[in-house]
């Protein structure tokens, strides 16, 4: 049966154009502001950036009036050691059989192929008072492939000498998704004192955050393990499983819940949130195919194993409800707070996510960051975090006039998933503090 090749490069492009013509899916991080802290921004976060970060901070009086940020995004790539760049030659079908050996011989090694690429974009995103709105899209991919799932995609079943043989591809995997969500979060005073806090002017507040996600796309493959593959036909070993744009764009969805309380007392902010406190998220798998990821990367125009998702062997399907509902929203508990001190900011967030998921941010997250304000209309920022697997890095500045905010801030992040760059900005407009 003849069928498009399905190179993982094109596909995971696919999906970032995609996100672009139509804005994780996940209202995480647009805010170039919170990136400049390196994301330790729970009790900073004000305005639109209360959705995202805790919908409680929209009942704070140190809060705007309203708020509309203009197309905030976020994109950020990096995969080792086959960098980015090279990734496109397979795209282009330029690769020859010496690249690709010489792209094995470093995957063997290191022992993996790791990386991660994506782009966030909210189309709307705005808060009057206590009520924010945002509509946001995410494309993401992530990949975590041994040098015989490698050898697999370069070159088919037949492998790299021409002789088919036992590829060791469990543990393998890589993934590409597009997602949209729409949210709308409420945040409301409560009546709290703590009287042994030497500052009586205090404020708490409670939020909640309700969204609606949407998978538009969908790509995903895992190696098989062995008691498994040894049951199947070897080109299956690793499958594929793939939504097909002629089935449509909707391949999922669910409602999800954050929660949130916040206290502010004289210079002090102090938050809680648990993101996801209930999500209903699925993939509709009916909507799904199936083939095999072998020789992705290769030639080959014909794939003798694929179907709809329910024509699947037992064993591949199995593994795919297992493996997709573990592509989801998991919960994820943040503690924050933050101090204003004259010209200057600090931050402090610890966050944890429990299990895995769709968002591509590391499990655990400790860290700090500052603002400083020498100049009122010129915030400068840095951030600095422990996160699963290593650290994450940033650096950002804005420019205030008036109602009007640009930021633009760096990160250089370290994690399970080896090093990536991450790149946003963001244009806001403000209106009149809510309690001047």
């Amino acid at each position: 049966m003849k069928h498009c090749r399905y190179r993982i490069v094109s596909r995971i492009g696919a999906a970032a154009a995609a996100l672009l013509a139509v804005a994780h899916g996940p209202l995480y991080a647009q805010s170039a502001a919170a990136l400049g802290l390196a994301d330790n921004y729970t009790a900073r976060a004000r305005g639109q950036d209360a959705i995202i970060w805790n919908p409680a901070n929209l009942a704070l009086p140190d809060g705007p009036g309203f708020t509309v940020t203009l197309l905030p995004f976020r994109a950020f790539a990096g995969t080792t050691p086959i960098g980015v760049l090279d990734l496109a030659d397979a795209e282009s079908g330029s690769l020859t059989d010496a690249q690709k050996r010489h792209w094995l011989d470093r995957i063997a090694a290191t022992g993996m192929e790791y990386g991660m690429l994506g782009a966030e974009i909210a189309g709307v995103s705005v808060s009057w008072g206590r009520v924010g709105f945002m509509a946001s899209s995410m494309a993401s991919g992530a990949l975590a492939l041994g040098s015989d799932a490698a050898e697999l995609l370069l070159y088919g079943p037949a492998g790299a000498n021409g002789e088919p043989r036992d590829f060791d591809v469990e543990g393998s995997s890589f993934h590409a998704a597009v997602t949209s969500s729409v949210a709308l979060s409420y945040a409301r005073s409560i009546p709290l004192r703590i009287d042994a806090v030497p500052f009586p002017d205090q404020h708490a507040s409670i939020g909640v955050t309700v969204r609606y996600i949407t998978s538009h796309a969908l790509f995903a493959a895992f190696g098989l393990g062995e008691a498994v593959s040894d049951t199947l036909h070897s080109d299956l070993s690793l499958p594929l499983i793939y939504s097909d744009a002629a089935d449509g764009f909707d391949h999922g969805a669910g409602a999800a819940v954050d929660l949130g309380v916040a206290w502010l007392a004289g210079p002090l902010t102090v938050g809680i949130v648990l993101r996801d406190a209930l999500n209903t998220f699925e993939w509709d798998l009916a909507s799904m195919r199936y083939r095999s990821a072998a020789g992705l990367l290769a030639d080959e125009e014909e794939d003798p194993r694929s179907g709809p998702f329910s024509s699947a062997p037992p064993a591949v399907r199995a593994m795919a409800r297992r493996r997709l509902a573990r592509l989801a929203y998991p919960p994820v508990l943040a503690l924050g707070g933050s101090v204003d001190l004259p010209d200057l900011t600090l931050t402090l967030d610890l966050r944890h996510r429990f299990g895995e998921g769709l968002d591509l941010e590391p499990a655990t997250h400790a860290g700090i960051g500052a603002e400083y304000r020498r100049l009122a209309y010129l915030p400068l920022r840095a951030g600095l975090a422990v996160v699963s697997g290593g650290y994450r890095a940033a650096a950002g500045i804005g420019v205030e006039r008036g109602p009007v905010a640009f930021s633009i801030a760096a990160a250089r992040i370290r994690g399970e998933l080896g090093s990536y760059t991450c790149l946003t900005a963001s244009l806001t407009v403000r209106g009149p503090r809510a309690n001047p």
